[in-house]
């Protein structure tokens, strides 16, 4: 197409090589030289300016810093004072950027310019600024004198470049007669850190020549000297105390990075919680940490105080909505002035669980079904709903049986995994004496209730819907027993009167479904050898036509009679075998069941 010149060509191939991403960047400063004006004053962490460096998509290779200690800068370029400073005059230093993927680095220069205005006022400070001027002790002074010779302060600001100098001047009276000079010694001056402390030795002026920090030497003690030309003292040596002067450049400091606490729910307002503590190396009100709260997730529960205590500030915390709440908190010195320092902790609040919930169940009614004669049996069993915490005393159901179980043939018990009321059948009962058994039960906690449930009266107090249980016992096909238990006969001890074979008694199998004596099933007890005294066993059992039936035992008691032994009247054969059949006569046959008969019904 010859519309389409070589040109045009080369023009659309340039384009799109610049559109590209990363294709023709260059990366480094915005600017090569950065300038800002602030106050002399400059503080500990105050944000100077915020440099740009062009990374071209590369910012996470990136590591930005400065080449003096005094100024650190921030990943998005934000240059802050580390400590801080006066500055008298004009302050330059670099920030650099380094590649760490690649090696390379850029610079650009920093120039920090005071304010001429604030310099000023600064100036004259400290034109009109006196040193303090301190006297030898005079000769020949009274006790009186002495004592009220008093020598007068001298300080130094911590962090402050020496711009104040003289800090003082010592001064001997014998200098208006003879040639004095002055020397110091002491920690600061002859011992470390050496010559931080010179004086002029003809004048008696005290200069400071580097920076003190308060938190490493709050203050120093020097002695001042004075000797004449050939290097004798002539006056008494003067002790000198120099004291650095804080300055608020030590942020708070938590003892915790995450406080914990806890607080019931529903706790009153204004309920303790725990306390905030942090700590300050300043001194004085620099020191002096107030706290607060920044953030609480949205809701109003907390407060704190300046002291660092944390209380609630409502009454309406409530564990199974939220049990968990993570503050964050800030302590803040100069007594949480807003130029003060500050530092930030996060403070996390468990909300413990009270018994503010009642219990409840699938439904108010269950009919369940029981064998009769059933013994231990689960009968069944009842899911309990609970919002209190789980596992918990105030989550786990209570059973109180408040009707239809006066004979005690039931109890409840509950399964602490699953919080299952169960049943149970502890006494047998019997379908002959009642086909339904209806029971009324209350469901509590294993727990007392919370005020907030009972209105502040009883934790047991009783509340919640009485709930119904209709227990049908179902008959159960039981056959023949012998009943009574025991069974008392009498026989003469005439033997004349008594055959081997003869029946002397009639025990008679009872049904356990009717309560009537068999026709058909009965045994009869015939003694089938020569007896002697002693109580015999004799086993007896029963069986219907379905083979149901059990074993029972007779105790037959062979006691002798003799003569007119009133003891073998009938009546005292009762009241002899209370629990047993009683025999009379040395020779009555052994007895046996004549049939040991299992009959059939």
């Amino acid at each position: 197409m010859p519309w389409i010149s070589t040109r045009s060509i080369l023009c659309f191939l340039l384009a799109t090589l610049i559109s590209q991403p990363g294709q023709c960047c260059e990366k480094r400063f915005s600017k090569r030289i950065f300038e800002v004006e602030l106050s002399p004053k400059v503080l500990r962490r105050q944000i100077l300016l915020t440099v740009k460096f062009h990374s071209c998509h590369s910012g996470k290779h990136i590591k930005l810093s400065t080449d003096d200690v005094n100024f650190g800068i921030h990943s998005n370029g934000s240059l802050y004072a580390t400590h801080a400073l006066n500055l008298d005059t004009n302050y330059q230093f670099k920030v650099i950027a380094r590649d760490q993927r690649i090696h390379k680095k850029w610079k650009a220069r920093i120039l920090l310019i005071p304010s001429a205005k604030d310099l000023t006022n600064e100036l004259n400070k400290f034109a009109n600024r006196k040193p303090p001027v301190i006297h030898f002790l005079k000769h020949h002074h009274s006790k009186r004198q002495k004592r009220e010779w008093i020598i007068p302060p001298v300080s130094v600001r911590e962090h402050e470049p020496p711009m104040h100098n003289p800090i003082a001047i010592i001064r001997s009276d014998l200098e208006t007669n003879e040639n004095i000079r002055y020397s110091i010694s002491g920690h600061g001056a002859d011992l470390p850190p050496v010559n931080l402390f010179v004086i002029d030795p003809n004048t008696g002026e005290l200069n400071i020549t580097g920076v003190v920090d308060r938190e490493i030497n709050p203050s120093f003690v020097l002695t001042g000297k004075a000797s004449n030309t050939i290097g004798a003292e002539v006056e008494k040596r003067l002790s000198l105390v120099v004291e650095v002067l804080d300055i608020n450049d030590n942020a708070p400091v938590f003892t915790e990075q995450v406080f914990e606490g806890e607080v019931e729910e529903l706790s009153p307002v204004g309920a303790f919680v725990l306390k905030l503590n942090a700590t300050d190396a300043d001194y004085g009100e620099n020191a002096q940490v107030a706290y607060r709260i920044l953030s609480q997730g949205g809701s109003e529960m907390f407060l704190a105080k300046s002291n660092g205590e944390i209380r609630t500030m409502a009454n309406s915390l409530d564990r199974e909505i939220q049990d968990l709440y993570t503050l964050t908190v800030e302590g803040r010195d100069l007594n949480g002035k807003a130029s003060g320092l500050f530092s930030i902790a996060n403070a996390q609040i468990r909300i413990l669980d009270v018994n503010d919930n009642i219990p409840t169940l699938e439904k108010e009614e269950y009919e369940v079904s029981v064998e009769e004669n059933s013994l231990n049996d689960e009968v069944t069993r009842i899911k309990v709903f609970d919002n209190d915490q789980e596992f918990s005393d105030n989550w786990l159901g209570h059973f109180d049986i408040i009707e239809g179980n006066e004979g005690g043939h039931f109890r409840f018990e509950v399964d602490e995994q699953t919080n299952e009321g169960i049943l149970v059948l502890q006494k047998e009962l019997d379908y002959e004496e009642a086909q339904t058994r209806n029971l009324v039960l209350r469901v509590s906690n294993k727990a007392a209730y919370h005020s907030s449930i009972t209105g502040g009266g009883g934790g047991m107090l009783s509340v919640g819907k009485p709930i119904r249980i209709k227990v049908n016992v179902n008959d159960k096909k039981e056959g023949f027993s012998f009943k009574p238990t025991t069974k008392r006969l009498t026989v003469s001890e005439d033997q004349t009167k008594v055959t081997i074979g003869q029946s002397f008694g009639k025990y008679p199998a009872i049904s356990a479904d009717t309560g009537k004596e068999s026709e058909r099933t009965s045994a009869e007890l015939q003694p089938l050898f020569d007896l002697w005294p002693h109580t015999f066993k004799v086993p007896i059992k029963v069986e219907d036509n379905q083979g149901s039936g059990k074993v029972q035992d007779v105790d037959v008691s062979v006691i002798e009679c003799a003569g007119n032994d009133l003891t073998c009247t009938p009546d005292k054969m009762r009241q002899i075998g209370s629990k047993k059949a009683a025999l009379g006569g040395p020779a009555i046959g052994l007895m046996a069941l004549a049939a040991l008969l299992l009959l059939r019904k």
